[in-house]
């Protein structure tokens, strides 16, 4: 509903007309030029990516008590998907035949969102093959 705006009425009574929309809202599901959304976070295991199916991450089993842990899901919609090794990716979330919500995550957006507590070593320089140092 649109804001409401005064009128001048008759004697000390004030009257109220609704003003129209001039930006409407975009109804659920539905994107607008400029809309920022919110995409979904679940927390995940992503050893599930190595069973059956291969290469989709087992979010629950419909009706399950884990799928009553999860927000209210839709075929085909974006996530990011995460765990608690700082682990996270961005996934599409779909459900099979035997009634599994699955993600398909994309491999392009893996990232590790924690600081690594203690850094790799870095490596020490390789020594010349058989003592020599080659120059060009």
């Amino acid at each position: 509903m649109g804001p409401t705006h005064p009128t001048v009425g008759i004697g000390k009574r004030k009257e109220w007309r609704r003003l129209p929309r001039t930006n409407p809202e975009p109804k659920a599901g539905v994107s607008a030029p400029g809309l920022m959304t919110i995409m979904k976070r679940v927390l995940a295991d992503f050893n599930s990516l190595d069973s059956a199916p291969v290469d989709l991450v087992k979010l629950a089993a419909l009706g399950s008590w884990q799928e009553a842990q999860l927000p209210p899901l839709q075929q085909g919609e974006r996530m990011t998907l995460y765990d608690f090794d700082g682990l996270e990716v961005k996934a599409t979330v779909n459900h099979d035949e035997q009634g599994w919500w699955l993600a398909a995550p994309d491999g392009a957006t893996w990232r590790d969102t924690l600081p690594q507590a203690s850094p790799l070593p870095s490596l020490p320089s390789a020594p010349p093959v058989g003592g020599v140092e080659v120059t060009r």
